[in-house]
């Protein structure tokens, strides 16, 4: 809500840029791409880890990833989880999100962990806003269930990914199929957590994990 309610405030004053920060699972990403279908903007979502893997150079790195912002011209950069990135990918992206101020009208960074990032990238007219998701907001939990409201109670706790999963068994399924298993996607959805919580302590995420480019 607060994030919506800034970037319409903004879209008219020029480029503005935003670091939402939560544990995973609390629904950064999704609430990001909810405001800006909301808000009727372009949006492109870009695997930087992907594309750094690929062309293992800084250089030829920030040039592909300006080259793309340039060739499609969003609305909205949606850039996610940056701090698994290894410190010379993150330095990377100082110049690519100097590029995209002036291209984009809004860019969004989603992060788990802010002490994981250069110093370098938390400086303003790099990013301006820092808003802090401790949690899945309960109102987009809602507009998540849909018809299934009545069963928000019973929701409230998981990662928005099992949200998501809910709907779709009892849209699939049916109500009373999604509600029998819903103990066993509570047991995987703390599993889950657990999972993350360790691989964030150790430092071991795969950052190659495909995000895709979504536009």
């Amino acid at each position: 809500k607060v994030l919506h309610t800034r970037i319409n405030a903004f879209l008219s004053a020029g480029s503005r840029s935003y670091m939402l920060i939560g544990a995973p699972g609390t629904g950064k990403t999704s609430a990001a791409s909810k405001i800006v279908t909301t808000l009727n903007l372009t949006s492109a979502r870009l695997p930087i880890a992907e594309i750094a893997t690929a062309i293992n150079s800084r250089a030829s790195t920030a040039d592909s990833i300006v080259g793309i912002i340039d060739l499609v011209s969003p609305d909205v950069l949606l850039l996610d989880d940056i701090d698994y990135l290894n410190k010379e990918t993150q330095a990377l992206l100082l110049q690519v999100l100097e590029h995209a101020h002036k291209i984009c009208k809004v860019i969004i960074i989603t992060v788990n962990d802010e002490n994981k990032l250069l110093p370098a990238l938390k400086r303003v007219a790099r990013i301006d806003d820092f808003i802090y998701v401790p949690e899945l907001d309960p109102e987009f939990v809602i507009k998540l269930l849909g018809k299934w409201e009545k069963h928000f109670e019973s929701v409230k706790s998981l990662p928005v990914a099992y949200v998501k999963d809910f709907v779709f068994r009892a849209d699939a399924l049916g109500e009373t199929t999604a509600i029998a298993e819903l103990p066993d996607l509570l047991k995987r959805a703390s599993q889950k957590t657990d999972a993350f919580v360790d691989e964030d302590q150790n430092g071991s995420r795969d950052v190659s994990t495909p995000y895709g480019i979504e536009y």
